[in-house]
C-alpha cells in the first residue's frame, strides 16, 4: 500500500476524522499490518512462538512506515526516521526523507 492509497483507505473508513492522517497514524497502522502477519506465521499468540515468527519475517515485510527487521531484541532496525518541521503557516509537514516528504523544508528568512 502507498501512501496515497492509504490516505484514501484512511478516509474511507473514517470519513468524520477530525485531523487527517499523521506519521503516528502510518506507524500504528503498520504496527497492525506487523502483528497481524507474525501471528499468521506463528499460528499462535504463545509469546515464543511470536518471536521466533517475529524473527523469521525479517525482510520479508514493508509497511507504508518501511521495511521491518529486528534484532533479537526486537530493536527496528530498517524503518528510517521521519523528521517533521512547522511551516509558517502553522501545519506541520514531513520534510524528510525525500520519498516520505508531504513539503519541501521552509527556511527561516531570519537565519540567512
Amino acid at each position: 500500500m502507498d501512501r496515497d492509497q492509504f490516505i484514501a483507505a484512511y478516509e474511507s473508513l473514517f470519513p468524520k476524522a477530525e485531523y487527517a492522517p499523521d506519521f503516528q497514524t502510518v506507524l500504528a497502522y503498520g504496527a497492525g499490518v506487523v502483528m497481524e502477519k507474525i501471528i499468521e506465521q506463528a499460528n499462535s499468540t504463545d509469546a515464543e512462538a511470536m518471536k521466533k515468527a517475529a524473527l523469521e519475517l525479517n525482510n520479508k515485510l514493508t509497511v507504508i512506515a518501511g521495511p521491518y527487521e529486528i534484532n533479537e531484541t526486537g530493536l527496528q532496525l530498517q524503518m528510517p526516521w521521519v523528521v517533521v518541521q512547522r511551516m509558517p503557516g502553522g501545519e506541520v509537514s514531513a520534510v524528510w526523507p525525500k520519498d516520505a516528504a508531504t513539503a519541501e523544508p521552509a527556511v527561516n528568512p531570519a537565519a540567512k
